[in-house]
């Protein structure tokens, strides 16, 4: 009678290959030649430094009685806040507000489907912004007195309007979309305040 024994040997283990040995031993090598290379040879940059673009910058929280609102601009003397916002309708309109409180007051009186940006002018007299036209279904820019009243489209198709620091023009941007004679590439163009294109 052939007696089994109680347990099994444990199979051997497999037989490692001598070339993946080799090749794993190559790389470690080229990779401490990158390391030496990259410490040594290349130049060291300078430790990043902190700019502090206004230190006697302060923070406030406006409280506005809106639940959806676009990209907002700030008065330059910090006073005045203007943005975008969206009513109970989904109706956008422009409104401006003091940040030391109080209500908002609404600027335009052609309200949009959408409006992504409000910048205040330098001067802090009149407000551009960009709407959306269900007409040709693209942006433009227009601009309103900080006083309300009728909006005048300055720009047939952009979005995203700045303010130049002095005031006299507002840079926007333009994408090459039917019907637009871009180049085929996100563009920055400008605008007179008035609407003139010179």
């Amino acid at each position: 009678e052939t007696r089994r024994p109680e347990f099994e040997a444990p199979a051997p283990p497999p037989k490692r290959s001598r070339k993946g040995l080799w090749i794993g031993i190559g790389v470690l090598i080229l990779l401490g030649i990158g390391v030496i290379y990259y410490l040594k040879f290349l130049p060291q940059s300078a430790p990043p430094r902190v700019i502090t673009l206004n230190p006697a910058m302060t923070f406030r929280i406006v409280q506005v009685p809106f639940t959806e609102i676009s990209y907002p601009g700030i008065s330059p003397d910090g006073n005045w806040a203007a943005f975008a916002a969206a009513d109970v309708n989904s109706k956008w309109d422009v409104y401006y507000m003091n940040v030391a409180g109080g209500e908002p007051r609404r600027m335009t009186s052609d309200s949009s489907s959408h409006i992504t940006q409000v910048d205040i002018s330098p001067d802090g007299g009149r407000i551009a912004y960009d709407r959306w036209n269900p007409t040709v279904q693209l942006y433009e820019v227009c601009v309103v007195s900080v006083l309300g009243g009728v909006s005048k489209r300055i720009a047939d198709t952009g979005y995203r309007p700045r303010w130049r620091p002095d005031g006299t023009r507002i840079g926007y941007l333009v994408n090459n979309v039917a019907g637009n004679k871009a180049s085929g590439v996100l563009e920055f163009w400008t605008v007179q305040a008035d609407g003139d294109a010179r």
